[in-house]
Formats: structure tokens, C-alpha cells, sequence
């Protein structure tokens, strides 16, 4: 009858493989995980920068332009200068 409890033999070589195979499996699972995280945030960035700047156009085309197109000197000067403080700001 076969003893479950024994532990099965392995000789040096199949051990010596064994060790040398896991560093590289645990190498290529952390490689997947970083790469898969960069894609994670690349794709939410790319998100939440859409989201902000459609945000922004919808607050101008509301507040500033009420609802028409920049097609007056003074429509353009606004949004002319309100570009020029956001820059000084540092928020673009």
C-alpha cells in the first residue's frame, strides 16, 4: 500500500530547476502587475482630463459665451485673457 504522508523524493537537479524557474515566474508576475497598473492610470488619466476639460468648455459656453459662439472682440479677449491667468496660476 502506498504511504500519502512519505514525501516524495526529488533529487538536487529537480530541485536546483525548480529554484532556478521560480525567481523568473516571480520576475515575469511583477513585470505584469507594474505593466498592468501603468495602463490602469494612463487610461484613468486620460479620463479625468477629458472629463475636466469638458467641464471647462461647458463652464465657458454657460457662464462666458451664454450659450453662443466667441464670435465678438470682446468674447475673444475674454477668453483670451482668463487662458493668460490660468497659465500665470499654473493650472495649464
Amino acid at each position: 500500500m502506498y504511504n500519502t504522508c512519505e514525501p516524495k523524493k526529488v533529487s538536487v537537479k529537480e530541485k536546483m530547476a525548480v529554484l532556478k524557474q521560480k525567481p523568473n515566474q516571480l520576475f515575469k508576475n511583477i513585470c505584469e502587475v507594474v505593466e498592468n497598473s501603468k495602463e490602469n492610470v494612463a487610461r484613468v488619466i486620460n479620463q479625468q482630463l477629458t472629463l475636466m476639460y469638458w467641464q471647462i468648455g461647458n463652464l465657458i459656453r454657460h457662464d462666458i459665451l451664454q450659450s453662443k459662439r466667441a464670435d465678438t472682440f470682446r468674447d475673444k479677449r475674454i477668453l483670451s485673457t482668463m487662458s493668460g491667468e490660468l497659465k500665470l496660476k499654473q493650472l495649464f
